[in-house]
């Protein structure tokens, strides 16, 4: 076209990333194709959140494609990847990588050996993992309605809930003081003995 202008025609190929280059031996210079399905994308990531320490099983969809047994799926977290596993033909399973620092992380997948992103994109946010050092008073009436002041580490606002044993008080009964300390009001007991006292995720 001009002295720095080349139209080409794309032959069909295999989703891959190829170098392109002027095939006249002289000139110089290349530069990086991919091709991709334009169909396939990333559909959603859950959960979008997990502990620092890593190892949260995140499940992917895509959709307009089909996956296969065994084909090669890498995970990305940020800047880190991590192997992913074909579920079935439209879901990937992930264990996320460790972070070093609480944070929001942007995850993408790659397909094949050429690392091929594919469109669409989610979010994953890393946690400090929430711990329960104390609690006072330790016991109380089967009756329940005791408040009880949890002590730990990690705890966010808005995002607590108690779980006694097996029980999850209702969100009314549980208050956020701050990011060491919550209160939680004991739910009643059929039976005397001591359970766990477990600071519990509230899910949205």
């Amino acid at each position: 076209m001009t002295s720095t202008l080349v139209t080409c025609v794309v032959p069909a190929k295999q989703s891959g990333a190829v170098t392109l280059t002027i095939a006249d031996g002289v000139t110089t210079g290349s530069a990086l194709l991919s091709y991709v399905d334009s169909g396939a994308r990333m559909l959603s990531s859950r959960p979008t959140r997990g502990a620092l320490i890593g190892r949260t099983e995140v499940v992917i969809v895509v959709r307009e494609l089909t996956l296969a047994p065994g084909e090669v799926i890498r995970c990305q977290f940020g800047d880190a990847l991590v192997d992913g596993e074909v579920v079935d033909t439209s879901t990937i399973r992930c264990l996320a990588p460790a972070a070093t620092a609480e944070g929001s992380v942007v995850v993408r997948l790659q397909r094949g050996s050429d690392g091929v992103r594919l469109r669409g994109a989610g979010v994953f946010e890393y946690m400090t993992t929430p711990t329960v050092r104390e609690v006072l008073p330790s016991r109380g009436p089967e009756g329940g309605a005791r408040t009880v002041s949890v002590y730990g580490t990690g705890f966010k606002s808005g995002q607590v809930a108690c779980r006694f044993g097996s029980q999850v008080v209702p969100d009314s009964a549980a208050a956020w003081l701050s990011s060491t300390l919550v209160t939680c009001v004991s739910p009643s007991s059929s039976t005397q003995g001591a359970v766990a006292v477990v600071e519990h995720e509230r899910r949205s």
